[in-house]
C-alpha cells in the first residue's frame, strides 16, 4: 500500500551513463558461496565506497554492486553506481550498467536490506514509504516474463524517490527505458500484468494526489488516465 508522496516534478538535473556489455565472453570465475548478500564498506573522510553482492533478488542473475559516493550532499555528479550482472553459476558477466548522478545522500546503498524483488519476494520493512521501494528493485516491469531492474536515481527530492528503469531485451542484455525513466519516474505502487498497466501516485497538492495509469500497447507506453484523489 502506498504510504508516501511525491512532488509533480523535480528540477534536479541528472547525468546518466549506460554501459551495455551484452553477452560478455569474460570468464572471471566468482568463488562459490551460499552467502546471499555480502558487503564491504570503506569510508574516507565523508566519501563512501561500497562493494556488495546480491544473490537473492533474481532467479536469472546475481548482482555485483560497486558504489562510490563523493561525500557531497547534492549538486555533485561524481557519485557512481556500477552493476555487473552475473549468470547464476558465477562464470561470466551477462551485462553491466554504469549510472552517474549527483543526487544521492549518504544513506543510499549503505543498507543491504533496502532492496526489493517482485521476482523472489524479497521486500524490506519500509517498502513504499515516501515512494521508496528499494535502492534496487527487481520486477517484470514490461510484462514479458523477464526480470527488469529499477535503480533509485534521486534521493534529494522532497517528493520521495524516483527511479531509472532498465528492461531486459534479451536474456543477457538490458537497455534504458526512457519513457518510464523520464515520464513515469516513480516506481509503480501497482503492477497489473493482466491489463499491462502500471499505476503511480504523485502528490498534486497539500490535500490530494494524482493517480497516473500507464499502459503498454505492443512495445509502446502511453499514459492512459490521470485523476486526482483527495486524502
Amino acid at each position: 500500500m502506498w504510504k508516501g508522496s511525491l512532488t509533480i516534478s523535480s528540477t534536479l538535473f541528472l547525468f546518466i551513463q549506460l554501459t551495455v556489455g551484452g553477452c560478455s565472453s569474460k570468464e572471471n570465475k566468482v568463488e562459490s558461496t551460499k552467502v546471499i548478500s555480502t558487503q564491504k564498506k570503506v569510508t574516507k573522510g565523508t566519501a563512501i565506497s561500497i562493494y556488495r553482492w546480491h544473490r537473492n533478488l533474481s532467479k536469472e542473475f546475481d548482482i555485483e554492486l560497486n558504489f562510490q559516493w563523493s561525500g557531497q550532499q547534492q549538486y555533485d555528479d561524481t557519485s557512481q553506481v556500477r552493476l555487473h550482472l552475473w549468470d547464476k553459476s558465477g562464470s561470466r558477466i551477462l551485462d553491466s550498467i554504469l549510472l552517474t548522478t549527483g543526487y544521492y545522500f549518504n544513506s543510499v546503498f549503505t543498507d543491504s536490506n533496502k532492496v526489493s524483488s517482485y521476482s523472489t519476494k524479497v521486500h524490506f520493512e519500509e517498502e513504499g514509504w515516501d515512494n521508496h521501494f528499494g535502492d534496487i528493485v527487481i520486477a517484470d516491469i514490461n510484462f514479458d516474463g523477464k526480470d527488469d531492474i529499477a535503480i533509485m536515481k534521486d534521493g534529494a527530492s522532497n517528493g520521495g524517490a524516483t527511479y531509472i528503469f532498465y528492461t531486459q531485451e534479451e536474456k543477457c542484455s538490458f537497455s534504458l527505458n526512457s519513457y518510464l525513466t523520464d515520464t513515469m519516474r516513480s516506481f509503480p505502487s501497482k503492477i497489473d500484468k493482466a491489463n499491462r498497466q502500471l499505476t503511480t501516485l504523485v502528490r498534486a497538492s497539500a490535500v490530494s494526489v494524482g493517480e497516473h495509469v500507464y499502459q503498454l500497447k505492443g512495445s509502446k507506453w502511453f499514459e492512459k488516465s490521470h485523476r486526482f484523489i483527495r486524502y
